[in-house]
């Protein structure tokens, strides 16, 4: 886990499970990207246990995009994530994989349309030190939100795949 001034701590994310260490096909090329996935009309349905295994299920099961750190807040998903490597699929088909999994997971009987809203944020991030820097900032949104004083007592955040090595 990262500190406040970006350094490691070894505390975990909140009981969240090990995250899954570097993938062996990562390389200082790697294109690293953050994304605010929201909900359809930004209904509050995500901060949950159940919603929030889920959404790991179907991170952990991909072979194509690795999932980093993450923050899941009542109307969106802040994650950032990487390319399993050079025949990953398009961003977009991962993450409509990942919303149809959570759907099915849960046995929602609602189109993912409806769930999900069609458009989501997308900002590339070039560097490990652009990585950190807005992972503090993601992790941090619960306390903007004034869900929690400290991020530290949001339990629905954590990393999935090492995507940086060290981190």
């Amino acid at each position: 886990m990262i500190s406040d001034h970006g350094e490691c701590d070894d505390r975990m994310d909140n009981g969240a499970s090990e995250a899954i260490g570097p993938h062996p096909m990562m390389s200082a090329e790697t294109p690293f990207f953050e994304l605010t996935v929201p909900t359809c009309k930004r209904r509050k349905i995500l901060a949950g246990r159940l919603m929030h295994t889920n959404l790991r299920r179907s991170w952990e099961r991909s072979r194509s995009w690795l999932a980093g750190h993450y923050t899941v807040m009542p109307d969106c998903v802040h994650v950032l994530c990487s390319p399993a490597g050079a025949e990953a699929d398009p961003l977009n088909n991962w993450v409509r994989q990942w919303q149809w999994g959570v759907i099915r997971e849960l046995a929602l009987a609602v189109p993912a349309d409806d769930f999900w809203d069609e458009r989501y944020d997308a900002l590339r991030v070039d560097s490990p030190n652009a990585y950190i820097a807005r992972w503090i900032r993601i992790r941090q949104q619960p306390v903007y939100g004034k869900l929690v004083s400290d991020w530290r007592d949001w339990p629905f955040t954590g990393e999935v795949h090492r995507v940086i090595p060290g981190l």
